[in-house]
């Protein structure tokens, strides 16, 4: 219950918002109970709806981002990492790679 409070207490709904899901449950009730010659137009106008809703939960149509990854990192404050390329010695790494080779094989060696 207290996880329904909080997330009904996050959600915001816009005057279209409510127009729009006052005539999705109007259209899948008719769809539902209604006169049989109103029932295919009531459906189709609830799953038209249905895809309007789900798109703007996706962040709009088809869920994409239209800002560039330069503009986000602006928005974010992004920082360059300008780090110098360390240099090791290839002898010391050798010794890294052969002392991690034995390791293994150690490891790896039945019992």
């Amino acid at each position: 219950m207290v996880r329904l409070k909080r997330f009904m207490d996050s959600v915001s709904i816009t005057p279209l918002g409510a127009v729009l899901l006052t005539t999705l449950a109007v259209a899948a009730l008719l769809a539902a109970a209604g006169p049989k010659s109103v029932q295919p137009g009531a459906f189709i106008v609830a799953v038209f709806l249905l895809l309007i809703i789900a798109s703007s939960f996706s962040g709009g149509w088809g869920g994409r981002s239209t800002k560039s990854l330069a503009r986000r990192r602006e928005e974010f404050g992004a920082r360059k990492r300008d780090r110098p390329i360390e240099r090791t010695d290839s002898g010391s790494d050798a010794q890294l790679w052969q002392a991690e080779r034995e390791r293994r094989e150690r490891r790896d060696r039945p019992s």
